[in-house]
């Protein structure tokens, strides 16, 4: 018996060592689970983030194949074709299908009849059958069933923003009566965009038929999108590979009719990569010691879950504010919107809610000149001077990219007014961002809700109606909402249809303004300009009717014409110089190298005789695409001129880039009133002309003393009301016959240097 109590004690300790080591393993492998659970978890919400703006930015680029299909499905030339039940297929191909192949990398256009038939088809410079619709068309059946029946298609919907869009001009626009569909398909073993419309007036309701036809798109979603996708994303090694490929990481790209189409893959997010790289080291390390580190084992718990609870407080800040400038994103703003609109209408306060929707003025030309980083930091200090506007009450947040929102209560009468002249002071003085000195202003639409408003949806469709106003009236100035705006854009979708009827008539006229040489008084060459004589409205300028044209859509039909125009009327010119003027749009299209070659060989026109004229805002967005047509036009023998020298951020640049053979003094520089000061510049201008042998011409001269001023800076050339207006080409043979001589040169003038 003596010998029992030691068994005893020494049985129990091995009893109390086995519990405290089973609950030391049990507690250490409940914490290894946690751990690993944690840290799947963060990968796995960080993976499905990732998976949800893949699938948002995929619904975005349907919303934006309608978007870009719209012109020529809601548009009255179409739909008076439609309506005598013949569209003609050359015209079918030249004005609709080819804008969105060549302009919008379309793969193949449709035209169907009203029983769904196939018409007209095109795709990359050939015609095509209802055959290659073939494999598409099951799939298809349940749209076009939609669209004729308004029964609801059996696929996801993608094109809910276009509908949003599209809502706006219900009571402005006849197109209203229109339909759409857009989804993502599997045709054959890839996936495609498939968009129809209706073929829709706009403004000529007497056109609209109760079963019109379509417009059907179909529109490859290829590795380029994806890697789009991935970069807009930051994505890394965004793929989209057939299915028998294995990889371990992808996951079936399902099209919205539920069929397989493909493996998506790519480099996913590892928020939870700490937890294994680190964590669970410790506490392999913690479960092999002994009871004496229990204690550190809790703090590190402790510690841990002090962690995951801070990462989880910092995502829910993400998800509702902004990540660059820390404010409150657009989701954050639409509920607080939502909410102040529901207290508002529950109390009798006189006081009113107001939106202002913010917008920096030209902010693309700082991220191009200086650099994206400038254009980020600029962002950063735009919010704390905004901010300092607003009461405890008010919010401001950023909408994206250069746009703010500020929602503030203001009291009746002149609050709307103080804030806007608030808002356009905070930005008078400039900002200072990696040593420049940057000055920018801004425009600013205000709307209040009423009492009554309950949707934030049409407070902000009024900001956002004030600030387009804002913008179109110059920018850098604020414009309150009133009723009758909805009227001017109602206007404007009339000047935009009126202008669709005008493009190939005798309404676009072209007048020539001539530009004669400093030394010998010749003529040395017309340059062309557009004129647009409306039957009612009268004689519209450009700066009036082009601005539409390339927001409408209309900039590659009308530039087309204008083209052809002056090709045909060359002959009238006796050899003597042509210049055109080509628009941004017209630089982006690849095809146009050929057309000018073709009219060159139609009307027998020298293309060195030809010198086509580009703004330097234009080369602001030069891409490859932009450089290989400018040597394509090059090698074809056409002279390319610089207009507006001087104007842009980065001119010296852009004459080192591309090879031009004129610059164009802008206005600006010459006037009488200017010329003293900016003589120095001009001097500076003369003399890079002469180092790279390019003729400078001198813009704007409207009287002897200018015209004497540039010659004794020695411009080549000169071009201004003092020399003659622009004529019709019925007045060029007269002016030629009376002008081709010598004339006096005036003497320069003489100045003074200080």
């Amino acid at each position: 018996m003596p010998l029992s109590r030691p068994v005893d004690s020494e049985a129990k300790l091995r009893a109390t060592s086995f519990r405290v080591t089973l609950m030391l393993a049990a507690t250490g492998l409940a914490l290894l689970i946690v751990i690993i659970y944690a840290g799947l978890s963060m990968n796995r919400s960080a993976w499905q983030y990732e998976h949800a703006r893949v699938d948002a930015e995929l619904t975005e680029i349907v919303n934006q194949t309608l978007m870009e299909q719209k012109p020529w499905a809601f548009w009255d030339e179409a739909a008076l074709f439609a309506h005598h039940g013949r569209i003609p297929r050359k015209w079918f191909e030249e004005q609709v299908a080819a804008s969105l192949v060549e302009g919008y990398r379309h793969e193949q256009i449709y035209l169907l009849d009203p029983k769904d038939r196939v018409i007209h088809g095109y795709g990359r410079g050939r015609r095509l059958t209802d055959q290659q619709l073939k494999a598409l068309w099951p799939s298809i059946r349940p749209m076009l069933h939609e669209i004729r029946t308004g029964i609801r298609r059996p696929y996801i919907r993608r094109d809910a923003a276009f509908g949003s869009a599209q809502k706006r001009y219900e009571k402005l626009s006849s197109a209203r009566s229109g339909r759409w569909a857009a989804n993502i398909l599997k045709d054959g073993g890839r996936p495609v965009i498939v968009s129809i419309m209706t073929i829709t007036p706009t403004t000529e309701a007497r056109l609209a038929s109760d079963r019109p036809h379509l417009l059907l798109s179909v529109v490859p979603l290829d590795q380029q999108i994806f890697d789009a996708i991935g970069r807009h994303l930051d994505l890394e090694g965004l793929k989209l590979t057939p299915t028998r490929r294995s990889n371990p990481g992808a996951i079936p790209f399902v099209t919205d009719d539920g069929r397989t189409a493909g493996m998506l893959a790519w480099t996913a997010a590892t928020p939870g990569e700490p937890m294994f790289t680190r964590i669970l080291p410790l506490f392999a390390i913690l479960l092999a010691v002994a009871l004496f580190y229990a204690r550190l084992v809790l703090r590190r718990l402790r510690d841990t879950h002090s962690l995951l609870y801070e990462q989880e407080a910092h995502s829910r800040f993400l998800a509702l504010h902004d990540g660059l400038s820390q404010l409150p994103n657009r989701r954050h703003f639409m509920t607080e919107l939502r909410r102040k609109l529901e207290r508002l209408a529950e109390s009798e306060s006189p006081h009113r809610l107001c939106v202002a929707y913010v917008d920096v003025d030209r902010f693309k030309d700082v991220n191009d000149v200086i650099g994206h980083g400038a254009g980020d930091a600029l962002v950063t200090q735009i919010g704390p001077r905004l901010k300092t506007l607003l009461g405890p009450d008010d919010l401001l947040a950023r909408l994206g990219g250069d746009e703010f929102a500020i929602l503030k209560i203001v009291a009746d009468g002149d609050g709307q007014r103080l804030l806007g002249e608030a808002i356009i002071s905070a930005f008078t003085h400039p900002f200072l961002i990696e040593g420049h000195c940057i000055e920018v202003t801004a425009s600013v639409g205000i709307a209040v809700a009423h009492p009554g408003d309950a949707e934030p949806e049409g407070v902000l469709r009024d900001a956002d109606i004030s600030l387009y106003k804002a913008k179109e009236e110059g920018r850098n100035r604020y414009v309150l909402f009133k009723r009758g705006m909805a009227d001017e854009i109602h206007a404007r979708r009339r000047t935009e249809g009126d202008l669709r009827t005008a493009i190939g008539t005798e309404q676009i006229c072209i007048e020539y303004q001539p530009l004669i040489s400093t030394r010998t008084g010749r003529v040395s060459a017309f340059e062309a300009l557009a004129r647009w004589q409306h039957p009612s409205r009268g004689m519209i300028p450009p700066l009036e009717f082009i601005p539409i044209a390339e927001q409408g859509g209309l900039m590659l039909p009308l530039g087309d014409h204008i083209l052809e125009k002056v090709f045909r009327e060359a002959a009238a010119f006796d050899g003597v110089e042509l210049a055109i003027n080509l628009s941004p749009i017209q630089l982006r299209q690849r095809r146009l190298p050929d057309r000018l070659d073709q009219l060159a060989r139609r009307f027998s026109v020298d293309p060195g005789k030809v010198i086509l004229e580009i703004t330097e805002s234009m080369l602001l967005q030069a891409d490859e695409v932009t450089s290989e047509i400018f040597d394509r036009l090059r090698r074809s023998g056409f002279r390319l001129a610089l207009d507006d020298f001087g104007t842009g951020y980065s001119s010296l640049g852009y004459l080192g880039r591309f090879a031009f053979d004129k610059i164009k003094i802008d206005r600006s520089f010459i006037s009488s009133s200017s010329m003293e000061t900016l003589r120095p510049i001009l001097e500076g201008i003369v003399h890079i002309g002469r180092g790279l042998r390019v003729d400078v011409v001198a813009e704007g001269i409207e009287s002897a003393e200018e015209l004497a001023m540039v010659q004794a800076l020695g411009c080549n050339e000169a071009q201004g009301y003092y020399i003659s207006r622009p004529m019709p080409i019925t007045s060029v043979p007269a002016f030629l016959a009376s002008e081709r001589t010598p004339i006096e040169r005036p003497k320069p003038p003489r100045l003074a240097r200080g």
